[in-house]
C-alpha cells in the first residue's frame, strides 16, 4: 500500500506533507544559514523572526491553495497543475521553472565547495567537482539509494539542529534574550520574508504529489499549516542561535558551520559538514530529475529524445557545465541574485495567476470529498 493511500490521518494529512515539503526546501543555501541571515537575521532579533512569520504564512496559504486546487482537478503533477492555473500559458512557467533549477544546482555546487574546502583545505573547484559528479553519477545509478538515505540524512541534520539548540539554550541562553532586550523594534524584515517566500513558492507544483492523500478541503489546510509552519523549524533554530554572533555573523558565507564551530564540540561540527554535504548532493540529484523529467515532457525534448539515457547524459553534462559557470558569482551573489530573479518570474507566471484563476476554481467548486471526486470521474 502507498503511503499516500493509508487511512491513517497523522501520516497522511500531517507527516508526509510537511516531510516532503521540508525536504525539497532544505538545500545549500538554507541548510549552510546563509539563506536565514540574508533575508531574516540581517534584520535583528525582531525583525528577522517578523520576516520568518511571513514566510511561513505566505508558505501555509500557497500550500493551501495548490493542494485544494490539485485535490479539485485531479492535477498532481506540476504540468498537469501548469496547464490547469495557466492554460497555454503553462510553457511560460516551465521556462521559469527550469531556470529555478539550474540556480538551485548552482547554489548547493556553490554551497558544498565552499563547505568542504573550509573545512577540510580542499579547494573549492575539487570540492565543486566532486559534488557535481556525484550528482551526475547518482542520478543515473544510484537514485535507490539516495531516495532511501533522504530520511535518515534529514533525521541526522534534525538531529544536529536540536543539539545545536540545547547547547545554545543552556550555556548562552541569557545572551540570546539579551540580544532581543536590545533589539530595535523595526518591522522591515517582512518584506525580506515575503521575497523569500514568492522566490521559493513557485517550486511547490513540483511536490504536489504528497498531497494525494488528501481527501477534503480541510485536510487540504491542515496539511498546508503544518507543513507551512515545519519548512520554517530550522529558520527558527539558526536565526536565535545567530543572536550570539549578531551582527558579526550576517557577513560570513556559511553562518552555521560558523556558528557550530564556536559553540559546539569538534564532532558535532564533523557530522554536520557530512551530513549537510550528504543533503546537499541528494538536493542536487532531486532537482537534476526535476529538470529532467520537465524537459523529456516537452515537444523539443520528446524531439530530441532526451527521455533516452543518450538524452539524459546530454542534458545532464549541460546542466552541470551550466552550474559551473555560475559558481564564479559566489555563494551570496548567487542566493541573492536568485531570490531577486525568481521573485519577479514567479510572481508573474505563478503568484498572479494562483490569486486569480486559482481562488476562482475554488470558490467556482464546492469542497468535495474523495468520494465525490471518485464518483465525478
Amino acid at each position: 500500500m502507498s503511503l499516500f493511500d493509508n487511512d491513517n490521518y497523522l501520516p497522511r494529512v500531517v507527516l508526509i506533507p510537511s516531510a516532503v515539503f521540508l525536504s525539497a526546501i532544505f538545500g545549500g543555501a538554507y541548510g549552510s544559514g546563509r539563506e536565514v541571515v540574508e533575508f531574516m537575521t540581517r534584520y535583528g532579533p525582531i525583525g528577522g523572526l517578523l520576516s520568518i512569520v511571513a514566510i511561513a504564512l505566505a508558505f501555509a496559504g500557497c500550500l493551501f491553495l495548490c493542494f485544494e486546487i490539485a485535490r479539485l482537478t485531479r492535477a498532481y503533477d506540476y504540468r498537469s497543475f501548469g496547464r490547469t492555473l495557466l492554460r497555454g500559458a503553462s510553457p511560460l512557467y516551465e521556462a521559469v521553472l527550469i531556470i529555478a533549477l539550474l540556480l538551485a544546482l548552482a547554489i548547493n555546487a556553490t554551497a558544498s565547495g565552499t563547505l568542504i574546502a573550509g573545512h577540510f583545505g580542499y579547494p573549492p573547484a575539487s570540492a565543486v567537482g566532486l559534488f557535481l559528479l556525484a550528482v551526475v553519477v547518482l542520478t543515473f545509478f544510484g537514485r535507490r539509494i539516495v531516495e532511501a538515505s533522504l530520511i535518515l540524512a534529514f533525521a541526522a541534520l534534525i538531529a544536529i539542529l536540536a543539539v545545536l539548540a540545547w547547547i545554545v539554550a543552556a550555556e548562552h541562553g541569557d545572551a540570546v534574550v539579551a540580544s532581543f532586550s536590545a533589539a530595535s523594534r523595526k518591522v522591515d524584515g517582512i518584506g525580506a520574508g515575503l521575497s523569500v517566500a514568492l522566490a521559493t513558492g513557485g517550486l511547490i507544483p513540483l511536490l504536489l504529489f504528497c498531497g494525494r492523500g488528501l481527501r477534503t478541503r480541510s485536510e487540504a489546510g491542515v496539511a498546508a499549516i503544518c507543513a507551512g509552519f515545519c519548512g520554517i523549524i530550522p529558520a527558527v533554530v539558526f536565526h536565535l542561535c545567530f543572536m550570539l554572533l549578531y551582527p558579526q555573523i550576517v557577513d560570513a558565507e556559511l553562518p552555521a558551520y560558523r556558528l557550530i564551530g564556536d559553540v559546539a564540540p569538534a564532532l558535532v561540527l564533523n557530522v554536520y559538514v557530512i551530513v549537510l554535504f550528504w543533503q546537499m548532493i541528494q538536493t542536487g540529484v532531486a532537482v537534476l530529475w526535476g529538470m529532467l523529467e520537465a524537459l523529456a515532457t516537452m515537444p523539443l525534448g520528446r524531439r530530441l529524445r532526451l527521455s533516452s539515457a543518450w538524452g539524459r547524459a546530454a542534458i545532464s553534462a549541460s546542466a552541470v557545465a551550466v552550474a559551473l559557470v555560475l559558481t564564479s558569482i559566489g555563494l551570496i551573489g548567487l542566493i541573492v541574485q536568485r531570490n531577486s530573479l525568481l521573485f519577479v518570474a514567479f510572481l508573474l507566471v505563478f503568484w498572479l495567476p494562483l490569486l486569480t484563476r486559482g481562488l476562482s476554481i475554488l470558490f467556482r467548486a464546492p469542497p468535495k470529498t474523495a468520494a465525490a471526486l471518485e464518483a465525478q470521474a
